[in-house]
């Protein structure tokens, strides 16, 4: 585990001790003394009934140095100490602690060194890591103990072998990994990677566009869908649920999981599901080759009117009667994000009517006219 230097200071309050953070002052020649390998420390408070109540500070090596550098001039500073934990969760916080600073001391101890704000992460688009350990060997306490715990952020080094560079504390409100492995019910596979983000309230695992599972920390599950992005995604993603409607369990990775099948809407899921393979359908026999992105937050009249009478007449094979229309009319349609320049061609002598992309499919019209003496 290693070790750190400690500091332990003292005083009398004289009246009861109720916050669990307290401001106290530090002279900075104390601090001078442990730039390079860091010090936890520890302030004792006596209250009015001589009763002990200790606070602390860990403070790494790097902390030390942004302390040092914004109080030149400065005899000594007012740090935020806060209430020690029970023995339990402070021997993690411990561990970690010596770890950093381990990790931070040869840095610090160069005279090249150069502090990093947690800004520039995003600014440079820094590649970040963390390192946490756990006197639990459960992965519930380690995650217990990122949200509970500032952890210490390093730059990753470009170089293999060579340490990372420490950046600063923070305290993680939520992380997210990916897994390359595939999301399947019994032998098809659906998807082939999903996310899992962590919080200290939940767990969240997506995969697709429109598919999350979120786990709550007394292990319920509640399943949610949205459908968004483009038509194909949301059909695959409805092909997904319908067959997990008969099934009641799907493969994540390596874990089996199983759902209620009061979670489904089957009719609704068909009904939506045939009317996206419709709108396929229309896109297909037009010949578009952009993908059609669906936000159903905005799915205007005129984008449902366009589809109808565009299912209407290629889906279906239904006549279409427009009085301001002429048998063979040059409309131009939006849908989402697509333009669509179409023309329309009424059917004549018992042929449907059809709708033709001017840009993407040859117009065959064949004209007849009756000869007239010109004078």
């Amino acid at each position: 585990m290693g070790k750190v230097a400690v500091q332990v200071k003292g005083t009398y309050v004289g009246k009861p001790v109720l916050k669990t953070h307290y401001k106290y002052r530090v002279e900075l020649s104390d601090l001078k003394n442990y730039e390079i390998h860091g010090v936890a420390y520890f302030v004792v408070y006596i209250d009015h009934e001589r009763e002990p109540h200790i606070f602390y500070n860990l403070l790494h090596p790097v902390d030390i140095e942004r302390i040092l550098n914004r109080s030149v001039g400065k005899k000594g500073t007012n740090l935020e100490f806060k209430e020690v934990p029970s023995i339990h969760d402070i021997t993690s916080v411990l561990i970690n602690f010596i770890d950093d600073c381990n990790r931070q001391s040869s840095f610090v101890a160069s005279p090249n060194f150069e502090l990093l704000e947690l800004d520039e992460i995003q600014f440079k688009q820094l590649s970040v890591s963390f390192s946490v350990s756990c006197n639990e060997n459960k992965v519930s306490s380690l995650f217990k103990y990122m949200f509970s715990n500032e952890v210490f952020l390093y730059e990753k080094s470009p170089l293999a072998g060579y340490p990372d560079r420490p950046i600063d504390k923070v305290l993680i409100q939520a992380f997210s990994t990916n897994h390359n492995d595939n999301v399947s019910i019994d032998d098809e596979v659906f998807f082939t990677t999903f996310t899992s983000k962590y919080t200290k309230a939940f767990q969240e695992i997506s995969f697709g566009q429109c598919i999350s599972i979120i786990i709550n920390q007394d292990n319920t599950y509640s399943y949610n869908v949205n459908l968004k992005g483009s038509i194909k995604e949301q059909i695959h993603t409805l092909e997904f649920l319908l067959k997990l409607s008969k099934s009641l369990s799907f493969n994540l990775g390596k874990i089996k999981l199983h759902i209620n099948e009061n979670c489904f809407d089957v009719l609704g899921m068909e009904e939506q599901y045939n009317y996206l393979q419709s709108i396929l359908q229309v896109l297909n026999s037009l010949n578009v080759q952009e993908d059609l992105i669906i936000d159903y937050d905005n799915f205007d009249d005129c984008y449902e009117s366009a589809l109808a009478v565009l299912i209407k007449v290629i889906v279906n094979k239904l006549p279409y009667i427009n009085s301001k229309w002429a048998n063979i009319q040059r409309v131009n349609m939006r849908i989402f994000n697509l333009y669509l320049p179409l023309v329309f061609i009424k059917g004549l002598n018992g042929e449907p009517d059809r709708f033709v992309h001017e840009l993407t499919q040859d117009v065959e019209l064949t004209m007849q006219y009756k000869s007239k003496n010109i004078r």
